[in-house]
């Protein structure tokens, strides 16, 4: 699972959110990001499977969260503000490689796809998070922090402008440049940490 508060600038760009892949330039094993046909895609392995739904709002911070759940495709679903949203397409993975993979924020497939809005507290589950604990997410605000959560990895709260830190894990990562804005991620950089095992 992986749950992030998301602020979309402009619409009609590729944008990305959140990936765990290579970043060399192709789709990773988990992909989510805005999409230039004004969808939000949540995809895996690849991109064989893709979930989306129509998402235009450039006003308003917005909860997303992602599920895969490896034994069943109907549970492996894409939330808007704590609601499941979204069809989807494609050949459903029953297992997923992620050795060696990078976790990316603000980007995906290479940094020709980074992110333009704001990004803010970014939580990686080590579990499937039922609907409920989705909403409880959604429903604690933005300004809420996760490190508490059951099953969560990775937590990045990026609200502070100079240090990147992962406060349930060891993946600080690196900014591509300096973050903006201090009360969260903006614009342009995107933060490469390394997948953990778990």
């Amino acid at each position: 699972t992986i749950s992030a508060w998301i602020k979309l600038d402009t619409t009609g760009t590729t944008r990305g959110i959140f990936e765990i892949g290579a970043f060399t330039g192709s789709h990773g094993q988990i992909n989510l990001w805005y999409s230039s046909d004004g969808t939000i895609k949540y995809r895996l392995n690849g991109g064989n499977w893709t979930r989306s739904v129509s998402f235009s709002d450039t006003t308003n911070w917005n909860h997303l969260a992602i599920v895969y759940d490896a034994s069943s495709e109907s549970d492996s679903k894409l939330y808007l503000n704590g609601s499941s949203v979204g069809s989807a397409s494609g050949t459903f993975p029953s297992s997923l490689d992620l050795d060696g993979l990078k976790t990316i924020i603000g980007a995906i497939e290479s940094s020709s796809f980074n992110w333009e809005g704001g990004i803010k507290s970014v939580g990686l589950y080590n579990v499937a998070k039922s609907e409920a604990e989705i909403q409880a997410i959604y429903n604690a605000n933005i300004d809420s922090s996760e490190v508490s959560n059951s099953g969560i990895i990775n937590y990045w709260q990026l609200n502070n402008s100079s240090t990147v830190t992962d406060l349930v894990g060891s993946s600080n990562g690196t900014p591509s440049g300096t973050l903006s804005l201090g009360s969260y991620y903006r614009d342009g950089n995107y933060l490469i940490s390394p997948v953990e095992d778990t």
